[in-house]
């Protein structure tokens, strides 16, 4: 699996040798056995999804104390606002995976539930509980009240993961996210077997949850107008979800022969086209849209412009990736740091804030930080 590097006249052989040693290190602790069904550029876009997600973060706690020039600072943050996308990234192929996995008559919903669950929690319990130590040790880093923090029902909701649903603040701030993961695995299964899918054909399958993204995608757009009509203001409407749709109607079509055939390398040319044109058009909706993210009733319109665009941008990418790993956008993301990186995301997700907040208050103490 790893890749050697030759040694060249001006590259030392210690040097040479570093990166094939850390790959070996590396794919004895983190890296899953070789199988057939193993999907290898999705272990790569798992590890950009991360980097997106950390850069954002990044921003958040560290990047916007420091003090730079208005021109950069106003860059820097449409850029990690960009990096929220990560998380869209994730719920994508969240979708794909867990629509894999799930698709057939005899699945077994409890036993599935539970594996997912064995998954799930046992790394966010113990950052939970990493985060109700220092909410009583140290009240001051608490990101929540006293009243909160002392508040039964409000771990129980926590601990439900619920608060991506219910309007509170998460103790573990980036738990929000599980909370649409959690639902949508408790959910699927049962569309699944209620609806018999796995006797329809592919296409009608496919039609369905395209059909159901175009009018969650519209519903979201006219929720503003439609939240004056019922005099009930309508400031959020999960929008998001979406992308587990879009991991499923990728699902779909990755297992297409025909499809897997027409990704030509000059296909393969318009993909990138297409998803560079996606990026940049992401880039002047967050650099042009940032009052609509302030205004409440505003929020779902814009919520729904980006889905739209990251809709295109990741279902162009993963289905390019997965139908045809050898392309040029399968082997970038099946670089080896990637999919290293890819296959810890989890745990990473859950702890990588917590060093950022280490150094946003250490800021003012070394002077890089403005006053806050």
């Amino acid at each position: 699996m790893a890749h050697r590097l030759k040694a060249t006249g001006s590259r030392a052989p210690f040097v040479a040798g570093i990166r094939p040693e850390l790959q070996r290190l590396m794919a004895r602790v983190y890296t899953s056995p070789d199988s057939s069904n193993r999907l290898i550029p999705m272990e790569g876009l798992r590890g950009v999804a991360i980097l997106l997600v950390f850069f954002c973060h990044y921003n958040v706690l560290v990047g916007r104390f420091l003090v730079l020039p208005y021109f950069p600072a106003d860059l820097l943050q449409t850029l990690a606002r960009m990096g929220t996308s990560g998380v869209d990234l994730f719920f994508l192929l969240s979708g794909f995976l867990i629509y894999r996995a799930t698709l057939r008559p005899n699945l077994k919903y409890f036993r599935f539930i539970a594996r997912r669950a064995r998954r799930i929690y046992p790394p966010f319990l113990a950052v939970f509980a990493f985060y109700v130590v220092v909410c009583q040790l140290a009240p001051s880093l608490a990101r929540v009240g006293s009243e909160e923090r002392h508040s039964l029902p409000y771990l129980a909701l926590n601990l439900l993961l619920l608060p991506g649903f219910v309007n509170i603040s998460p103790l573990v701030s980036v738990a929000w996210s599980l909370s649409y993961e959690w639902y949508f695995y408790l959910a699927l299964p049962l569309v699944i077997l209620g609806l018999r899918l796995y006797h329809w054909n592919w296409k009608m399958r496919a039609t369905l949850f395209l059909t159901l993204s175009v009018l969650y995608l519209a519903f979201s757009f006219i929720a503003p107008e439609l939240g004056s009509v019922l005099h009930y203001p309508i400031y959020r409407t999960h929008v998001r979800l979406v992308m587990f749709f879009c991991g499923i109607v990728v699902s779909e079509l990755v297992r297409v022969p025909k499809l897997v055939l027409w990704m030509s390398a000059r296909f393969e040319i318009v993909i990138i086209g297409t998803v560079c044109i996606g990026v940049v058009a992401l880039f002047l909706l967050e650099w042009r849209c940032v009052d609509m993210q302030s205004v409440k009733v505003l929020l779902p319109r814009f919520e729904a412009y980006r889905t739209v665009v990251l809709f295109v941008v990741c279902f162009a990418t993963v289905l390019c990736c997965l139908a045809r790993p050898t392309g040029t956008l399968g082997r970038i993301f099946s670089c080896y740091e990637l999919r290293w990186l890819g296959n810890i995301s989890y745990s990473y997700y859950l702890v990588h804030t917590i060093p950022l907040n280490v150094i946003k208050a250490l800021l003012p103490r070394i002077s890089l930080g403005a006053h806050y």
